[in-house]
C-alpha cells in the first residue's frame, strides 16, 4: 500500500496560528459572560487607580527624600536645616532642576540669603547677651575714667 501524496493543486487550508501568550490573562475580552466590555472595563478602571495610588505613594517618597536632602545641605549652615523652609519661606520646587534632582548651588545661595537677613540663624551664631548692669562700664583695666567709690568716701587720697 502507497499513501497517496497530497495534490499539489488543491489548496490547503491554512493552519490556525497558535495562540499567543499574553501577560495579563485577564486584559483580554471574555464575551461568554455577556458583559464583556463591562466587565473588562471594570478590570482596567481598578489596575488604574492601584497604579495611580502606588504612583501618588512613590511621589510622596521621594518628596520627602528630596526633603531631607535640602534639609541636610541647608544644615551644614543653619543650626536647623528645616528653618530654609519654616522661616526662610522656600518651596521644595524652588531648589529642584529640571529633572528633579536637589541643586546644591541653589540651596547654598537660599541659605546664604536666609542668614543675610536671619543671622542668628546661622550654626555658629552667638547667642546675644543683654546688658544686666546699671551705670556707666569700665574700660578693659577696671577704670571708668572717672570718680571710683574710693574716691568718693576719701580713701583714694
Amino acid at each position: 500500500m502507497t499513501t497517496a501524496a497530497p495534490d499539489p493543486t488543491t489548496p490547503t487550508p491554512p493552519a490556525e496560528p497558535a495562540a499567543e501568550p499574553t501577560a495579563d490573562a485577564s486584559a483580554e475580552p471574555s464575551d461568554d459572560d455577556g458583559r464583556g466590555g463591562n466587565a473588562e472595563a471594570a478590570r482596567w478602571r481598578t489596575r488604574l487607580r492601584t497604579t495611580e495610588a502606588e504612583r501618588d505613594t512613590i511621589a510622596t517618597r521621594l518628596e520627602g527624600f528630596q526633603r531631607a536632602e535640602v534639609e541636610r545641605l541647608a544644615g551644614d549652615v543653619l543650626a536647623q536645616g528645616g528653618d530654609l523652609f519654616a522661616v526662610g519661606g522656600i518651596e521644595l520646587e524652588e531648589v529642584l532642576t529640571e529633572d528633579g534632582t536637589v541643586d546644591p548651588a541653589i540651596v547654598a545661595m537660599a541659605v546664604e540669603q536666609l542668614v543675610a537677613t536671619r543671622p542668628g540663624l546661622h550654626r555658629n551664631a552667638r547667642p546675644r547677651v543683654a546688658d544686666l548692669g546699671q551705670g556707666a562700664r569700665g574700660n578693659a583695666s577696671g577704670n571708668s575714667g572717672g570718680r571710683s567709690w574710693s574716691d568718693v568716701l576719701g580713701r583714694g587720697k
